[in-house]
C-alpha cells in the first residue's frame, strides 16, 4: 500500500511539473508573439541595441507580403529608437517603439491597466504614449501626466508626451524597456524623411 501510494504521489508530481512547464512555455510564447510577431522582417545590419537601420515598408510592399501566403494574418510596421525617460526624481533607459494605424493592439488592450490606447498613425505626431507599469512606478508617473524622452545622436533630441495608458505584460524584458507611441515620431527621431522607411515589418 505504501509503495502504491508513493508511486501515485510521484506520478501526480511529475504530471503537475510537466503541465506547469508547458503552461509557462505557452504563456511566454503568447507574450513574445503578442508584443512582437511570429516573423519579423528587418535590416540585416540591425543591432541588438534597437538602433534600427531602415527598410522600405510602403503600401506596395505591404500588399505584396499580405498576398504572398495564406498563412499571413496581418502585416504591421514598427520603428524603434533607444532613449531615456527623465523626471525630477530619476531616469530610466527605454526603447521608444513607434507603431502605425494597422498595428494589432489586441495584446496591448489585454495588458492595459489604466487609460486607453491612442489612435496612432504614420502621418502625424500623436503626442501620446503608452508606458509600462514598471517604468511608471519607477518614475512615479500616472495617466494624464506629461513626460519627456531624450534621444542622443549628434546632439540630444527631446520629445514631450502625454501618458495615455499604462500596461503590464508581467514579462520583465518588455516592461522594463518599451515606451510605445506613433511610428511618425519614431521615424522623425531616426531622421528618416521618407514615409516608406520603417524599422521593420
Amino acid at each position: 500500500t505504501i509503495a502504491m501510494v508513493g508511486i501515485a504521489v510521484g506520478l501526480v508530481v511529475m504530471i503537475l511539473s510537466v503541465a506547469i512547464s508547458l503552461g509557462f512555455k505557452q504563456e511566454i510564447r503568447r507574450k513574445v508573439i503578442g508584443f512582437g510577431s511570429h516573423i519579423q522582417v528587418a535590416n540585416f545590419s540591425r543591432t541588438d541595441a534597437y538602433e534600427a537601420n531602415p527598410i522600405v515598408g510602403g503600401d506596395s510592399i505591404m500588399q505584396i507580403i499580405r498576398g504572398s501566403s495564406e498563412g499571413i494574418a496581418s502585416v504591421q510596421r514598427f520603428t524603434t529608437k533607444p532613449g531615456m525617460l527623465m523626471t525630477d526624481d530619476g531616469f530610466q533607459g527605454i526603447v521608444l517603439k513607434g507603431i502605425g494605424q494597422e498595428y494589432d493592439t489586441t495584446f496591448l488592450a489585454l495588458c492595459l491597466q489604466e487609460g486607453y490606447i491612442p489612435h496612432f498613425t504614420d502621418s502625424i505626431a500623436s503626442g501620446e504614449a503608452l508606458i509600462s507599469r514598471q517604468l511608471a512606478d519607477a518614475l512615479g508617473l500616472h495617466v494624464g501626466e506629461k513626460i519627456t524622452t531624450y534621444h542622443i545622436q549628434k546632439n540630444v533630441r527631446a520629445r514631450r508626451f502625454t501618458i495615455a495608458g499604462i500596461f503590464q505584460t508581467n514579462f520583465a524584458e518588455y516592461d522594463s524597456r518599451f515606451f510605445i507611441t506613433d511610428i511618425y515620431t519614431a521615424s522623425r527621431l531616426n531622421n528618416w524623411k521618407d514615409r516608406d522607411l520603417v524599422g521593420g515589418l
